[in-house]
């Protein structure tokens, strides 16, 4: 046998191996796909929406077998008229369609009542405080009227105002240069950044009493629900710390997300049930805890994506349907 022949058929067998272990290594990876573990996102963990690799994902639903839309039974929602419109528009014939004629009488009976609803033009009221002088008929003393203890001099900002600047800034998390905007161009009302930041200050120093009476209702109360979020203060990253039952929540934020806030806010002990996603900061606290049924349910999925588990599976079954359980209890008291 040549050269040429020997490495021929070295190489042939050399091929024919690589074929034997290609198939081996693909029949070891089918082996080892039970073992991967499935990637944990907001559908099957506690970790938030916010932390997906992909922002625009979102847990998949579950199939319930319902048909798309309205289900059999449920009830249509049109809306109410309103019971005192601001103005009224009769409309009359203005000729008969048989006839012709101009003149009709009995003309009260309504058929039918369509109304539009719109919102008026937005301007500010200024009330205008004027200090006088007046002399007294009896003794001729010149006398000066008092401006109430509230009105401050030059020009100030209305309760009202301050009132509607938190509400935008607080619930719908409007900053200071939005504001300033929509009140220029939606109430025709001028105001700075400044004079915002004035007035969100000042609301929440008169607030205070609220705050610290929520704070006692949530510690009398038997059940306390509560969790922290990752948000950004001045460029910097911080936690929104939540607590709540069923009539109050209390919002507080921080640069910590230990359980000195939890301590600070509620305490060490709370005599109740502390409800929580069971990071290690909620588990510190003196209390009977339960755990959120749904970052439980979403552990279940976990386990069962990941060991296809049949276990993981009946016990989320049960979680979701204690939960429904509780959500028809609720109703039916609430009727």
């Amino acid at each position: 046998m040549n050269h040429i022949e020997q490495l021929e058929k070295e190489n042939l067998e050399l091929r024919q191996q690589i074929e034997l272990l290609k198939a081996e290594i693909k029949s070891l990876l089918k082996k080892l796909e039970k073992y991967e573990k499935p990637e944990k996102n907001s559908g099957n963990s506690s970790l938030p929406s916010s932390s997906s690799k992909n922002k625009k994902y979102y847990p998949p639903r579950e199939k319930s077998g319902k048909k798309p839309g309205g289900q059999p039974g449920h009830k249509g929602h049109t809306k109410m008229l309103y019971a005192n419109p601001d103005e009224i528009v009769e409309l009359y014939p203005k000729k008969c369609s048989g006839c012709g004629n101009e003149h009709f009488i009995n003309k009260n009976n309504i058929l039918e009542q369509r109304q539009v609803i719109d919102i008026p033009e937005i301007k500010p009221f200024v009330t205008e405080y004027q200090q006088k002088t007046a002399i007294c008929n009896h003794c001729g003393k010149r006398n000066i009227g008092e401006f109430p203890k509230n009105i401050a001099p030059n020009v100030q900002i209305g309760e009202k105002t301050t009132c509607l600047l938190g509400y935008f800034n607080v619930s719908h998390n409007i900053s200071y240069e939005r504001l300033t905007q929509i009140f220029n161009d939606v109430f025709n009302f001028e105001i700075s950044k400044g004079t915002v930041d004035n007035k969100l200050k000042e609301l929440s120093k008169n607030l205070k009493p609220q705050y610290e009476n929520i704070v006692e209702n949530l510690k009398k109360s038997d059940v306390i629900g509560s969790d922290e979020t990752g948000i950004r203060i001045n460029g910097k990253n911080a936690y929104q710390w939540t607590f709540q039952n069923k009539l109050n929540t209390f919002y507080t934020s921080s640069f910590s997300r230990a359980f000195q806030v939890i301590e600070d806010t509620i305490g060490r002990y709370f005599n109740g049930s502390w409800v929580s996603d069971r990071f290690g900061s909620q588990l510190k606290i003196k209390a009977d805890h339960q755990f959120c049924l749904v970052h439980l349910i979403r552990e279940c999925k976990y386990i069962s994506q990941a060991e296809d588990s049949q276990w993981a599976r009946d016990l989320k079954n049960f979680f979701q349907e204690t939960m429904n359980f509780r959500q028809k209890l609720g109703d039916k008291f609430n009727r």
